[in-house]
């Protein structure tokens, strides 16, 4: 079998300033594609370029000078101009079989095809059979004709080949392969920074896809079929996590973590019971938030939670298809704070329906809820997403524009019918600078400080970098 080396570009590097790089986190992804494949005697060797910092040429030059015919990399929306340079670069220097895969190739992939001639193959959504079986006709110099979940050039036009089938049983995918990665290199921001760092943290994902469909996200369609793994796999990995390598923070990267409700439980006593010594974070929805589940969470280890919330206007709240209530939102933050667990709450600015008042509105919600952090982003129209069709097929998208002026956090080419780009960053900046300005917010954030003094230089960073000190 071919042997393949696997790429995560510079994504801190191309797209944050070096003021912003507060964060890396390890490429589970490219890590679950490693381990599946090399299950079948595929051998694999990672580069994550976001990790180590490397510039374009430096990663171009290491992937030409690589002993692996093939590669693959991996892209997302707002680095696919850059990845494809990195493809242009690489191919220029050398005869590399370059394969394209994550969420903006799966949604994207005849336009990418078109414009980046060096991008010999594209595997579309989940990609481990796939890849697997791409590299068997890779090996046998056989064409990619009918493979499901390909796409590739062909003569002047582009081939996308049937989608794939979800895998039915994910618990039967190998783990991420953590010995792969460079694992002291990983670091968390100051809200989700509790002191542990580099081979102290590891990410884990329980659940592929979501059960709802929410306008702006592109989860549901990229995973298709919401599946689940079951408690003994789980906890398997987390044994593993903790034991083997002696991690220390667990963040669960699930669309929501919380459901189901019984899988849910049963985890944490699970945790409980075997006295395991980790913390953990995740992500939740507010339904079903129940005095005694925080409780659990809270005696399992959970330190804290994710929750979009998105607006503090329920009409706006209800045309994204989130299926939640204000007084819900309400009734989850009180309980995750009662037990001592912190909150970090997600709005976005902008929303179709948004007006000047309805972003006030989110503002207002916000401070009310007395979040640890209320993160504030732009609305962004990405591919694959219900928000992204409708936007591109008004007469309020661009004619021209380039995917990385999708900012979820500074200038944006997105508008709606009621505010003009300017507006909706100006609103924005208005959200971040009433809310982090907010003298309760202030108060509880020296409180924090004083209670975990390392946190003090990463809340600096990230106060210069939304503020824009």
């Amino acid at each position: 079998m071919e042997s393949i080396l696997l790429i995560n570009p510079p994504y801190n590097r191309e797209v944050y300033t070096e003021t912003k790089t507060l964060s890396v986190h390890p490429p589970v992804g490219l890590a679950y594609l490693a381990s599946f494949v090399q299950r079948y005697g595929v051998k694999v060797e990672i580069i994550d370029a976001n990790a180590l910092n490397y510039s374009r040429g430096e990663l171009v030059n290491r992937i030409v000078d690589h002993p692996s015919r093939i590669v693959g990399i991996t892209s997302v929306t707002a680095l696919i101009h850059s990845v494809c340079k990195i493809c242009d670069e690489v191919r220029a220097k050398s005869d590399k079989v370059i394969i394209l895969g994550g969420q903006h190739g799966t949604f994207k992939d005849k336009e990418i095809l078109e414009s980046c001639k060096s991008i010999d193959y594209i595997v579309r959504g989940e990609g481990e059979v796939t890849l697997l079986r791409l590299l068997h006709r890779l090996k046998i110099n056989k064409s990619a004709k009918g493979l499901m979940g390909v796409s590739y050039p062909d003569n002047n036009t582009v081939v996308s080949n049937p989608s794939r089938p979800p895998i039915k049983d994910i618990n039967k995918i190998p783990f991420p392969a953590w010995e792969l990665l460079p694992r002291s290199k990983y670091k968390l921001n100051g809200f989700l920074d509790i002191g542990f760092k580099g081979e102290q943290l590891a990410k884990l994902i329980s659940s592929r896809g979501c059960p709802n469909k929410c306008t702006f996200c592109a989860s549901a369609f990229f995973w298709g079929k919401v599946r689940f793994r079951n408690v003994d796999n789980i906890y398997e990995e987390i044994e593993y996590l903790t034991q083997k390598l002696h991690v220390r923070q667990i963040d669960f990267m699930d669309d929501c973590l919380t459901i189901p409700v019984s899988r849910f439980k049963d985890l944490c006593n699970r945790i409980i019971d075997n006295k395991l010594n980790f913390k953990w974070s995740c992500y939740s929805r507010v339904q079903n938030i129940t005095d005694e589940l925080v409780l659990l969470m809270k005696k399992a280890g959970c330190f804290q939670v994710l929750l979009g919330i998105e607006s503090g206007n329920q009409e706006i709240i209800d045309s994204l298809k989130k299926n939640i209530t204000l007084e819900q939102v309400t009734n989850a933050v009180k309980l995750f704070k009662k037990h001592g667990i912190d909150c970090l709450g997600f709005f976005m600015v902008g929303l179709p329906k948004d007006t000047k008042y309805t972003v006030h509105e989110t503002v207002n919600f916000a401070k009310k809820l007395n979040l640890d952090f209320p993160f504030f982003s732009v609305t962004t129209p990405l591919p694959g997403t219900e928000l992204y069709d409708s936007f591109m097929s008004s007469d309020l998208a661009p004619s021209n524009f380039e995917w990385d002026q999708f900012s979820t956090h500074g200038k944006t080419i997105y508008r709606t019918e009621n505010l003009s780009s300017e507006e909706i960053k100006k609103l924005y900046d208005y959200a971040i600078k009433k809310c982090y300005f907010n003298p309760t917010f202030i108060t509880n954030l020296l409180i924090n400080i004083l209670k975990n003094p390392y946190k003090l230089t990463r809340y600096w960073k990230l106060l210069r970098a939304f503020v824009n000190i």
